[in-house]
């Protein structure tokens, strides 16, 4: 329930989602693997913090409200996506490697700074992204590396600066 909080939880091999959650929820310090569907999904508005994902059905971490999330120093590994926010997302000081369909991907007026994505994208997904964002949005401070698809994939009116980008199949950088 909103204003709720989910801590130092490990929850594993569950046939659906690991932490499920309603929106403004605190999910701090937990590990969620190798779940039916995603590691961890929260509503609008909910913190993300030092969590573990790896070897999801589905994303590793992802919303399921419009806006308003924050996910910090989490790592998201091993999934179909590593980090999947469809609306506004500050992404900070997070990690997603060898996620098959994208690493960070959140939408429009998101933050993304100081992550490291790589290794994304599988042979039946050669075009996935490591970081992808909305219109309007900021990738700042980041590294991808050795992904199937562009390295950072930014939509109209974006910032992107102080970015390390190499080694990808498509583009390092596209806007």
């Amino acid at each position: 329930n909103s204003g709720s909080q989910v801590r130092q939880c490990i929850v594993s091999g569950n046939s659906d989602v690991g932490i499920l959650t309603s929106n403004h929820v605190e999910v701090d310090d937990c590990v969620s693997g190798s779940n039916g569907s995603h590691g961890v999904q929260c509503g609008t508005g909910s913190n993300v913090r030092r969590c573990l994902t790896t070897g999801n059905a589905a994303a590793g971490i992802t919303g399921g409200g419009l806006d308003g999330f924050n996910i910090q120093d989490c790592n998201s590994e091993l999934n179909v996506a590593g980090i999947a926010i469809i609306g506004q997302a500050i992404v900070k000081n997070s990690f997603a490697r060898s996620n098959s369909a994208s690493g960070i991907s959140v939408g429009q007026g998101s933050s993304v700074i100081g992550c490291t994505a790589s290794d994304t994208g599988t042979a039946a997904t050669p075009g996935a992204h490591c970081i992808a964002v909305g219109n309007g949005s900021t990738v700042r401070d980041c590294t991808t590396r050795n992904n199937g698809g562009d390295g950072i994939n930014a939509g109209a009116g974006c910032t992107v600066a102080n970015n390390t980008c190499r080694d990808n199949r498509n583009d390092n950088i596209e806007v």
